[in-house]
């Protein structure tokens, strides 16, 4: 059984991602796990390097 809370994380993280991407939630949906980690990843790459204001 899912839980309501992982399931809006998931939802919020997929909207959150397809607007980055610019591409409707079902492109990000249908990509491989190992896809979406490797976009997770950079994402978190490029937030680590962001010089402080």
């Amino acid at each position: 059984m899912v839980d309501k809370t992982d399931l809006s994380e998931s939802e919020s993280e997929i909207r959150y991602f397809s607007h980055l991407c610019e591409v409707s939630p079902d492109v990000i949906e249908e990509l491989d796990w190992s896809d979406f980690v490797k976009l997770r990843e950079k994402l978190q790459a490029f937030l680590v390097s962001r010089p402080s204001a």
